[in-house]
Order: C-alpha cells, then structure tokens, then sequence
C-alpha cells in the first residue's frame, strides 16, 4: 500500500491543455466559413447556369400583341389635342406673368 501511495505521488502532474486556445478557434472558424461560402456558391451557380425549360422562360408563353391601327389613331390625336390646350394655357400664363400685378 505504501508503494501505491508513494507511486502516486512520484508520478507528474497530467499536463494542462486550456479548452480555448485562439489560434485553433480561428483555424476552426475561417475553414467553417469557407466551407459555408464555398456551398452557398455552388448553389448559386447551379441556379445561375442550370438550363432552363422551355416553360421558364420569360416571354414564352406571351401571345402575339395586336396593333389597333385606329384606337392607337384615336388615342393620338387625343394627345396633341391635350398638347395643344396646354401650349395654349402656358401661352396665356407667360403673357400675364410679364404684365406684373399692380
């Protein structure tokens, strides 16, 4: 018993190794953060260059647009009849401005 006892205290003391260490928490962190990036990238690649269907497609299944030659006539004209009012009223407003209030 005494041999167990005195071998006991002969051996050293276990080394001590701190739980944090900041050189291979950061090591941990940027490969952690490569790895993060490194898979958000090719998931952004696979939809960036996937090919697409025929039905994905913008502007696929968008029919032929009809041109109305004389609603779109119509609608011009009342354009230019509008311009014309407004040409007019600026007109009669800049005339009036010159004249001061007195």
């Amino acid at each position: 018993m005494i041999h167990a006892v005195t071998g006991l205290l002969a051996q050293k003391p276990a080394r001590y190794e701190p739980l944090i260490s900041p050189a291979r928490d950061w090591l941990i962190a940027l490969c952690a953060a490569f790895v993060l990036l490194a898979a958000l990238g090719s998931v952004a690649a696979y939809f960036f260059f996937r090919p697409q269907s025929g039905a994905e497609r913008i502007g696929s299944t968008a029919e032929p647009v009809s041109y109305d030659r004389e609603r779109a006539g119509r609608i011009i004209a009342d354009y230019r009849a509008k311009k014309a009012r407004y040409d007019a009223l600026s007109e009669s407003v800049a005339s009036g401005v010159g004249q001061g209030v007195e």
